[in-house]
């Protein structure tokens, strides 16, 4: 996927501004077997290229529109980070702040009480990728439960921040969509809302991103696919499939939104 992102970064270069189905895509769909492609690019602030071919799900004939959402993984960190950017402008956090001073009502490890906030952005803070080390039974208990999804932030932070780090805090590099969850389970705290809900109303409603939402975009109850489907080689075949992470990794990575409010984004930044 990084190759292909690269070769259309590479494409986009050469292509005369345009917006709307392109043809010259194609090769791209062909060349890498894959159901379709969108490009987009910016010049002087404003969206000069804005192109797309293919179909939103393989073996269909919905082709892909303008109006699509794409899931943006974990583009969606850089959205928590910025919101944290925001409150911290608004003198609401700090980034330098210790995550003992953060979350004093939960039994934090030495090796995390001294970390500044920060640390948790830039995946230096002694924490696992995932759910690694969590056993069956802490799941069924604490996680795979009918909960408001900012509880099963809390209960995540206090399972993970109890135990000794698993990496070297600010030496070790270890990417880590857990030091989001808990990032997002500060700001939870900070001000008594859900992460979802604070995203939307510091960084999509200011923006104008209207088209913005989370987890899939599909909809595995139309006969048509009225939105870009997602997909993944099963046994070496390329499949549609409608999932996403649990939703409770959302600041990690289940945004989903249209190509111009994405460009949005971007261009803020």
């Amino acid at each position: 996927m990084r190759i292909l992102f690269l070769l259309l970064s590479f494409t986009l270069l050469q292509l005369q501004s345009s917006y709307g189905h392109d043809k010259s895509l194609e090769k791209l769909l062909a060349k890498y077997k894959v159901p379709s492609v969108t490009g987009l690019r910016i010049v002087n602030d404003k969206i000069d290229y804005n192109g797309f071919s293919g179909y939103r799900k393989i073996g269909t004939t919905e082709r892909i529109t303008n109006n699509d959402r794409h899931h943006l993984g974990s583009c969606t960190k850089s959205m928590t980070a910025t919101l944290a950017a925001v409150l911290i402008d608004k003198k609401i956090l700090n980034w330098k702040t210790k995550l003992s001073e953060l979350l004093p009502l939960i039994n934090i490890h030495k090796d995390y009480e001294n970390l500044p906030f920060e640390l948790l952005f830039v995946h230096r803070a002694g924490l696992p990728g995932n759910l690694e080390g969590f056993t069956k039974q802490w799941l069924d208990q604490n996680l795979y439960i009918n909960r408001p999804l900012p509880n099963l932030r809390s209960n995540i932070t206090k399972e993970l921040l109890g135990k000794k780090s698993f990496y070297t805090p600010v030496r070790d590099f270890k990417y880590s969509n857990m030091a989001y969850i808990i990032a997002a389970h500060i700001l939870e705290l900070k001000m008594k809302d859900s992460w979802e809900n604070l995203i939307s109303k510091y960084i999509f409603k200011p923006l104008g991103m209207s088209s913005c939402g989370f987890g899939p975009v599909s909809d595995p109850n139309q006969s048509l696919a009225k939105n870009i489907w997602g997909h993944k080689l099963v046994n070496g075949e390329l499949t549609a499939l409608h999932e996403d992470n649990h939703a409770v990794y959302g600041p990690a990575g289940t945004v989903h939104c249209s190509m111009e409010d994405w460009a949005k984004y971007i261009k803020m930044h």
